[in-house]
């Protein structure tokens, strides 16, 4: 597969968002860990060809460019324990960590969440991590998935129950949106009995984090773990590396997790390449059952990631009033009739489902549920010029692989059929993924629904 460049996206220290140095995280500010030619890696110090593992290929271009033959600069992962250069204690450390060794320290490749430019760090986390604190739903879902529930300390709540039934630890009270101090207070009591080795959260939960609790963190050296986990590919970064730092199980489907959403990003591409630009699908992006998403909200990129064109790219109009990185509540019946997007992406978060009876309230709820100015998709859809199948609600809680195959099914439904997009899931379900597995498309998953399916459960 042709991978595309990004961000490197991953794992953030506490020295990437305090300016008080820490002495368990560092960073050479000499080194380059900003290259990364891949959608999502292993973010790992050590390894080195920047994949989605660690093998005997890595340790052979470390040693290749301590010979001479290979530029370090080529490869700023060789260097595996972070000290600015690649020499033998490389190989050493290498050693440990291609046998996973217990209590070997590893040096993982961070996003500073306090930064505009996102520029990198690497933090120190001891392997395996086996009693960590996630909070944020956005990051829980992954863990929950690679079989991470049962090295969960602790937990501020369960946002969706029957999909997180799997996540152990101790319940700190608190609230999937906002942690609150009394919490707080619980976890670092928990803390003074366990020892967290890391503190996990998703980068759109930094804030509070930053604004109320970080010193708290530091004075305790519990490392943070931060990755972009709303988007797509952060998402399998995050599944992918907290796995691979989890070990055992958790790294086989975080590997899995990630060769998964590779297969659906090549056959979405082998399906967008034929097509010229004017016959790709635009799309708008939904939330919160009646807001748009704004034009740098990342939840464009599940869209993106399915082939998708964001309609902010065609309407120079629709792009002027719609800045930002949140989203707006629509206000009239009337919202979406100047917009001419060819298909409408509206993510909805359920969790998973125990009755067809909670699958009809489900739906109907969505389609009639009105926001604080009193308008409903419902009412949008019936004022709009939309067709049944432009306009779809998509369950959020679903793994990223699974989203962008649903939102791919979508924009290109002549190309890629609901029966593909099923297939993602059913391999989720074949692949003992922890909160999918033993489980039944038709009885347990709400995955896609539209107005017609709206009708069918109202009649």
């Amino acid at each position: 597969m042709d991978k595309k460049t990004m961000t490197i996206i991953a794992v953030v220290a506490i020295v990437a968002i305090v300016i008080v140095a820490v002495a368990v995280v560092s960073m050479n500010p000499q080194k380059d860990t900003s290259k990364s030619d891949v959608r999502y890696a292993l973010q790992v110090m050590g390894n080195a060809d920047e994949d989605t593992t660690i093998t005997s290929k890595d340790v052979t271009i470390i040693e290749e460019i301590i010979a001479g033959s290979l530029s370090f600069k080529d490869y700023p992962y060789a260097d595996a324990n972070n000290d600015g250069k690649v020499d033998k204690a490389d190989v050493d450390l290498m050693k440990n960590i291609m046998e996973r060794k217990n209590g070997t320290k590893m040096y993982v490749v961070n996003v500073d969440v306090s930064s505009a430019d996102q520029s990198k760090y690497v933090s120190e986390v001891t392997y395996p991590l086996s009693k960590i604190v996630p909070y944020g739903v956005n990051i829980v879902e992954p863990i929950v998935a690679i079989d991470g529930g049962k090295n969960v300390a602790g937990y501020f709540a369960k946002g969706y129950p029957v999909q997180e039934a799997s996540m152990m630890g101790e319940d700190l009270k608190g609230g999937s949106r906002s942690i609150g101090d009394a919490a707080w207070k619980n976890f670092l009591t928990l803390d003074s009995k366990v020892h967290v080795d890391a503190f996990v959260i998703s980068y759109d939960n930094r804030a509070q984090l930053l604004d109320t609790y970080v010193d708290d963190l530091v004075a305790a050296s519990i490392p943070l773990i931060c990755y972009a986990a709303a988007n797509p590919d952060g998402e399998v970064t995050a599944a992918l590396t907290i796995g691979f730092l989890m070990g055992g199980e958790s790294e086989k489907l975080g590997k899995k997790y990630a060769d998964i959403y590779e297969n659906v990003l090549d056959k979405v591409d082998t399906v967008t390449k034929k097509k010229a630009e004017a016959d790709m699908s635009n799309y708008l992006s939904m939330i919160m059952y009646s807001s748009i998403c704004q034009n740098d909200s990342t939840y464009n990129n599940t869209g993106a990631a399915a082939g998708g064109i964001p309609y902010y790219k065609v309407d120079s109009d629709f792009a002027q009033l719609y800045k930002g990185t949140g989203s707006t509540a629509l206000s009239t019946v009337e919202g979406l009739s100047n917009i001419h997007a060819d298909k409408v992406l509206n993510y909805r978060s359920i969790d998973q489902i125990t009755s067809s009876s909670v699958v009809k309230k489900e739906i109907i709820e969505t389609w009639e549920h009105e926001n604080s100015k009193k308008i409903s998709a419902k009412m949008l859809f019936e004022h709009a010029d939309f067709d049944n199948d432009d306009f779809y609600f998509i369950n959020n809680v679903l793994a990223s692989p699974i989203k962008v195959a649903y939102s791919a099914h979508i924009l290109y439904s002549d190309s890629l059929s609901k029966e593909w997009a099923n297939s993602i899931l059913q391999e989720f379900i074949d692949s003992g993924f922890t909160s999918y597995k033993g489980k039944t498309i038709t009885e347990n998953f709400i995955t896609i629904f539209n107005y017609q399916d709206y009708l069918d459960a109202k009649a």
